[in-house]
């Protein structure tokens, strides 16, 4: 079967964390780390893999400059993307991320203000907190 490419574009409608909007999104990145870890007993052909480490850290770049959220707390992020092609909304929605650092650019326009989010597991093995929702 041939590749056939995705010419899929995507307007964002909205980001949030939990109660708290942000307005004039500009943009989004979701980045999941995972680490495995190798051990080859002396008996064994092959090795035997475990998971060693989960990260995820979410940005959320938006154009209307707001009071941050309070960094350490927990909350859903839900970003909002509508499919241009098909005017369909698809969701992406994160949960138990910890509200990070925030950063705010004034040097030229357009002037944008970030705010990073990291994944909390909050004691537990959950490793799935990526939900999509298309159209």
């Amino acid at each position: 079967m041939p590749d056939t490419p995705c010419n899929n574009s995507y307007r964002l409608v909205s980001i949030a964390h939990g109660a708290t909007y942000f307005y004039d999104p500009l943009g989004a990145s979701v980045d999941e780390s995972v680490e495995f870890f190798e051990h080859r007993p002396a008996t064994r052909i092959s090795p035997a893999l475990a998971l060693n480490s989960y990260g995820l850290r979410v940005t959320a770049r938006f154009g209307l400059m707001a009071t941050p959220v309070v960094r350490g707390t927990s909350g859903t992020i839900v970003i909002t993307a509508k499919q241009v092609d098909l005017s369909a909304n698809n969701t992406i929605t994160i949960g138990g991320m910890l509200a990070g650092a925030t950063s705010m650019s004034f040097d030229s326009p357009p002037h944008e203000q970030r705010q990073e989010f990291h994944y909390d597991a909050a004691n537990t093995e959950a490793y799935a907190p990526i939900m999509v929702s298309i159209g």
